[in-house]
Formats: structure tokens, C-alpha cells, sequence
């Protein structure tokens, strides 16, 4: 089939239902893609970078509001904001008071 359709609620997850594996479901091939769930203050999302695999991250915020610290920098984003980060850059994402 040369498309997919499913509802991020159909998708299937892990970490007691927190990401769900997007990329995955979708049959997606040149690229990760997950849905991060997480609940208001939710503080267990680690600090990491990609700098070994070389993998960008985009972020979209879908409802709500998250803080991110993105090399050392407090970047606040609302629902419908996204950010992207470059492999070699440090994060940390910490979802807001809706989650």
C-alpha cells in the first residue's frame, strides 16, 4: 500500500502507554517518529543528545505546553509550536501543567 491512515490513539506504545511508536505503525522507513504522552510533571524524559548517531530531533507540541532546555537555554513552547534540534545539541523536554 503506497499510504497509511491510523489515529495516534490506534498506535501502538510503550513506557505504560507514555510514546507511541508513529514511525513504526506508519510503516516508516527513512526516519524515527514517536508521540510523546506525558502526563504534568512528568520529569523522567532524559537529558540526551543524538551527537553519536547523528539523528535531529523535531518536536511538536500537540496540546498543552512543554518546556524544553536546549543547550542550557529555556525554550517554553505552546500547542501548535514545534522546535528541532541538532544532533550534537543537549536536551531535555519537561511537559507542562496539562501534560
Amino acid at each position: 500500500m503506497s499510504y497509511m491512515i491510523k489515529t495516534i490513539d490506534e498506535l501502538e506504545s510503550i513506557h505504560h502507554g507514555a510514546v507511541k511508536l508513529a514511525g513504526a505503525e506508519l510503516g516508516i522507513r527513512s526516519f524515527g517518529m514517536q508521540v510523546l504522552d506525558f502526563p504534568a510533571g512528568f520529569a523522567d524524559y532524559p537529558e540526551h543528545d543524538h551527537a553519536e548517531d547523528g539523528q535531529e530531533e523535531v518536536y511538536v507540541v500537540l496540546s498543552g505546553d512543554a518546556e524544553f532546555v536546549v543547550d542550557g537555554d529555556e525554550v517554553t513552547l505552546t500547542r501548535g509550536q514545534m522546535v528541532r534540534v541538532d544532533a550534537g545539541t543537549k536536551r531535555k523536554l519537561y511537559p507542562g501543567n496539562d501534560g
